[in-house]
């Protein structure tokens, strides 16, 4: 979201949430509507790999797009 790649980050959640804004307006997956969490790793890839660590460790995230 933030760093040398700011408009990128920003288009990427705006277009992500655009899809899911559909899958939920259709009933979502198995009736449960689809939530967009959103981290930022300030395009650092150590601070990537933290970040990754931490929605595997504390989220019920089913799926991790981006870096």
């Amino acid at each position: 979201m933030s760093g040398k790649s700011e408009a990128n980050g920003k288009a990427m959640v705006q277009g992500i949430q655009l899809y899911l804004d559909q899958i939920n307006q259709q009933g979502g997956i198995h009736g449960r509507p689809v939530e967009l969490l959103i981290f930022d790793d300030q395009n650092q890839p150590e601070l990537a790999k933290e970040v990754a660590l931490k929605i595997t460790k504390e989220s019920q995230a089913l799926a991790v797009i981006g870096s």
